[in-house]
């Protein structure tokens, strides 16, 4: 199981779902590209989130739309459409940290931008490494090493002098 927190600030523009082409290049080298990694992909879950500015019931909406746009950029992208799942929460789970008490519109909105994101959760087996030996990694042939010169006298361990002489 992996799981993606993809932020709104690139996905979509304040209050709306539409993505964004920052938003479709962050989907596909934060999703995209991982899914090469998952042998036997079962489940993606997508689920949108908004921050605390609108009502509940609009936030609910919205978030379901973002979810549903990211499904939809996913299957384009070749996801099987069966395998996704889409959710939308709404305002309800902030980010937790995340305090602001700004007066100021403006900066309430960009305050609040960590909330505005999609989470994507994606199921499904790792692709095995195949593991490789030291043999697979290097081969080497025997032919190619130098070959050592014999020693003049076997019984000396630490040399290739010839010790049977005098010096």
């Amino acid at each position: 199981v992996q799981n993606i927190t993809l932020a709104s600030k690139p996905l979509f523009d304040f209050d709306k779902y539409a993505l964004k082409p920052e938003g479709k290049a962050a989907i596909d080298t934060e999703i995209i590209a991982k899914l090469p990694q998952v042998q036997k992909l079962e489940l993606v879950l997508v689920t949108g989130h908004t921050d605390r500015i609108g009502t509940q019931q609009y936030n609910q909406k919205l978030s379901e739309r973002r979810a549903d746009a990211v499904r939809d950029y996913l299957v384009s992208k070749g996801v099987p459409k069966d395998k996704i799942e889409t959710l939308g929460m709404g305002k309800t789970q902030p980010v937790p940290g995340v305090t602001c008490n700004q007066k100021n519109r403006k900066e309430l909105i960009a305050c609040l931008q960590p909330n505005r994101r999609v989470e994507v959760e994606v199921k499904g087996e790792a692709v095995k490494k195949k593991r490789t030996t030291a043999i697979e990694k290097a081969p080497r042939s025997r032919e190619k090493k130098k070959k050592k010169k014999p020693r003049a006298n076997p019984s000396c361990p630490r040399c290739r002098c010839d010790t049977s002489t005098s010096r």
